[in-house]
């Protein structure tokens, strides 16, 4: 990175465009053009965001790895595009509510363990927190690729984009976000 600069674009893709971009080929990189090139997913090197229904077509995204996406983060979600997730390696960042009383927290760890795979991380059994401890535990993994990190945020709470620890003001959850995307 030293030496160049360094332009982001960041996106917040909706289900249908990555769903195009992600499964309606074959060949990923022929549909992956019209939102990563230009389309809603703001040209090649977005860091595309999925909240619930929004992540399945943002993990369906995630297949077609870094060639169209620098980074993806998902939050309260699970594969529900019925994209396989692509073998690609893509940096990968989560974050799941433990009561999570849409999407089972165990749907989101599958997601999780299935870019753990893919990114060459070594598997664990993160800590995540107890029910009732108003708290987010995240959790980076080892052994990834380089470039192609996992980093995944557990948190008490049920459904939602936007987890507030005990005793805080503001979620802590952007803050995540954007330092994950910001080492890319």
């Amino acid at each position: 990175m030293l030496g160049r600069t360094r332009q982001s674009s960041f996106a917040i893709l909706l289900p249908a465009m990555v769903l195009l971009a992600a499964c309606s080929s074959q060949d990923s990189s022929q549909g992956a053009g019209a939102a990563g090139r230009g389309g809603a997913g703001g040209g090649n090197g977005s860091q595309p965001t999925g909240g619930t229904a929004g992540t399945g077509g943002t993990s369906g995204g995630a297949g077609v790895g870094g060639s169209v996406f620098r980074a993806v983060a998902l939050y309260a979600g699970a594969q529900r595009s019925g994209c396989n997730g692509g073998a690609a390696p893509i940096p990968f960042f989560a974050a799941h509510g433990i009561s999570d009383g849409v999407l089972d927290i165990s749907r989101g760890r599958t997601l999780r363990d299935h870019f753990v795979s893919v990114n060459g991380c070594t598997s664990q059994n993160p800590p995540e927190p107890t029910a009732g401890s108003g708290a987010h535990i995240c959790t980076s993994y080892q052994g990834c690729q380089s470039g192609h990190p996992v980093r995944c945020c557990p948190f008490d709470g049920d459904h939602t984009p936007s987890s507030i620890d005990r005793d805080q003001n503001t979620t802590w959850l952007p803050q995540e976000v954007w330092n994950f995307f910001s080492q890319f």
